[in-house]
This record gives C-alpha cells, sequence and structure tokens, in this order.
C-alpha cells in the first residue's frame, strides 16, 4: 500500500512539475504569446471531431500501457511532456473564460491518464496483471472515452455560449 501512494505521488510530482515550470518558462518569456490556436467550432462536425480526438486519447492510451512491455520512462517521459505542453497552452490565455476549452475535458482526461499510468508503473512494480488491473485500465480508457465525448460536445458549445458568446 505504502509503494502505491509512493507511485501516485511521483507521477503526480512529474506531471505537476512540467505543468509549473512549462507555464512559468512561457509566462515569463512569453513564448507564442498571442498565437493561441482555437479553433472555429460552427464549422466542426462533433462526430468527426470525436473520432478525432478518441483516436489521439487512444494512442496516447496505448503509449502508456506500452511502458508494461517496454520501459517506465515511457510513463515519466509522457506525463512530462503532458505536462509541458498543458502548462504552455494555459500560458497563453488571454481571458479566464479561456479556461472552459480545458476544464469540462481536461478534468477527466487528466485524471484518466494519471490513474493509468499508476496502474502500468504498478504492474511494471510486481510484474503481474491482476483482474482488479485490467479492471482499472478498462476504467481508465472508458474515463478518456467519456472525456472525448466531452471534448468534442460540451466543450464546442460552452465555447460558443461563454467566450464568443452566442
Amino acid at each position: 500500500m505504502n509503494n502505491l501512494i509512493t507511485t501516485k505521488k511521483i507521477v503526480f510530482f512529474i506531471f505537476l512539475i512540467s505543468f509549473i515550470f512549462s507555464f512559468l518558462i512561457n509566462f515569463l518569456f512569453k513564448f507564442n504569446k498571442g498565437t493561441l490556436l482555437i479553433s472555429n467550432t460552427t464549422n466542426l462536425n462533433s462526430f468527426e471531431l470525436f473520432s478525432t480526438i478518441l483516436i489521439k486519447n487512444t494512442i496516447c492510451f496505448l503509449i502508456i500501457l506500452s511502458s508494461i512491455f517496454i520501459s517506465k520512462y515511457i510513463v515519466y517521459i509522457f506525463l512530462f511532456i503532458n505536462g509541458y505542453n498543458l502548462g504552455a497552452i494555459i500560458s497563453q490565455f488571454t481571458n479566464v473564460k479561456h479556461f472552459l476549452l480545458i476544464i469540462p475535458h481536461g478534468v477527466t482526461e487528466i485524471y484518466s491518464f494519471l490513474f493509468l499510468s499508476v496502474i502500468t508503473l504498478k504492474i511494471l512494480k510486481f510484474e503481474y496483471i491482476s483482474p482488479k488491473d485490467k479492471r482499472n485500465i478498462i476504467f481508465s480508457f472508458l474515463i478518456l472515452l467519456l472525456s472525448a465525448f466531452i471534448e468534442a460536445f460540451i466543450t464546442p458549445y460552452i465555447y460558443i455560449k461563454f467566450v464568443i458568446g452566442g
């Protein structure tokens, strides 16, 4: 149990440190300031968007899962890169309303990736995949599926309604 708590802390720490580092660097030095790319959500087909997001999230899911067969460093690198990217994106926000682009789906997506990271590191440590681990992997993917749904169908609506003012 103590090892699992340590693993959770490591996973969260890597993500958080890379996020803070990226946010500060990008905010203080104004890298890419003013180039926040926001898609014109009024021209998007939500089903196409959902498919695209689900494919990208599934690839990320499989990258984390591949660490079981390759190396735990895959998880660490993935967490660092995603924390860094999130920090870079948020540092470009010029308005608090832009958080509406991240919050609705970001909470579930980040949770899913962090949860899967903990599971894979646990599997690597004990070199065994328990039935509970298999259920947790499936649960993590279902949360990722929910996140893709929110990002494709709910986030554009929130953006149009509250940011654009439609």
